[in-house]
């Protein structure tokens, strides 16, 4: 199925909740498709869901109305560079729950449809997260993971001599920036796309302490038995490239393989970089084909 195309049933909008005013998108399905399902989806650190207008119009094309947004401190929510990484654990998934009630009561939790929730590299870890704890956890049929955060690459993950500091800094200034470094580099073999991000301030790669210290916990906690046994037996998709350098592609591996769900699925793309839904097109195939397949199987 082709993953592009046009977006005259695109709207962006600006919602208030959680004390916080926040930039959304949502994208219904073309005339002529049938409806599916609803598919919500979470970004990755220091991104906007503006720019993941390819998936959202693969989506819409499957047959899924797409509901997304900037999380707080990411995008077009914070534009400002003092608002750049400022947020929590408590207030990420506060503000997802927030997000969540406000389109349950726009759809009036029209179940008759299964809704999907999906995240891609951070917002692939807080998918898998809320799996496992989430307050709404039981409305969605399935969950997919992409390129998720659950423990870093050894070429990003910071060394004990970095990060135990910077755990401390995080309880005295949490909320102090710091800018990631990351490695443009490595998030696809797309020249176009690498040249795009090099040159769009709104990729600004900076988070607070307190944020980048929540994601690094939260990824590990999700290899913690205590934590994996307690996941809803909902089916489960994690998709990774297996040349990502950014995210570990054998922590994604390990966590699917613990998780105790009853219908669960390992998607490796071989070759594959961090951003695999913008990737050039001999892994970007992969990644959209094997997409499609489960989400049509799941909605049979």
């Amino acid at each position: 199925m082709n993953s592009s195309g046009p977006f005259e049933l695109l709207q962006e909008s600006r919602i208030f909740i959680n004390d916080l005013e926040f930039y959304t998108i949502t994208l219904d399905v073309p005339n002529g498709v049938e409806k599916r399902g609803r598919f919500v989806f979470i970004h990755g650190f220091a991104e906007t869901v503006k720019y993941q207008l390819r998936l959202f119009s693969f989506l819409a094309r499957l047959g899924f109305e797409v509901f997304s947004f900037d999380q707080r401190g990411s995008g077009y929510t914070s534009e400002k560079k003092d608002e750049r990484g400022r947020t929590t654990d408590e207030l990420t998934f506060k503000d997802l729950d927030c997000f969540l009630e406000y389109h349950i009561e726009r759809t009036k939790l029209d179940l008759e449809l299964p809704w999907f929730l999906g995240g891609h590299s951070m917002g692939g870890g807080i998918v898998l997260t809320y799996m496992i704890k989430g307050t709404y956890r039981e409305m969605f049929a399935g969950y997919i993971a992409m390129s998720p955060l659950v423990l870093l690459h050894k070429r990003t993950r910071p060394s004990p001599l970095l990060y135990y500091p910077l755990v401390g800094l995080s309880r005295l200034i949490p909320q102090f920036q710091f800018y990631s470094g990351l490695e443009v580099d490595y998030l696809s073999h797309d020249a176009a796309h690498i040249e795009f991000v090099r040159n769009e301030p709104i990729y600004h790669a900076t988070g607070s302490l307190k944020l980048l210290h929540n994601m690094i916990v939260r990824g590990t906690e999700l290899l913690k038995s205590k934590n994996y046994q307690q996941a809803i037996d909902r089916p489960v998709l994690i998709l990774h490239g297996d040349d990502d350098q950014i995210n570990s592609f054998e922590a994604s591996k390990e966590l699917l393989d613990n998780l105790i769900n009853s219908d669960k699925t390992f998607i490796a793309v071989h070759g594959g970089y961090h951003e695999l839904m913008k990737e050039s097109p001999k892994f970007s195939k992969v990644f959209y084909e094997a997409l499609e397949l489960w989400l049509l199987q799941h909605t049979a």
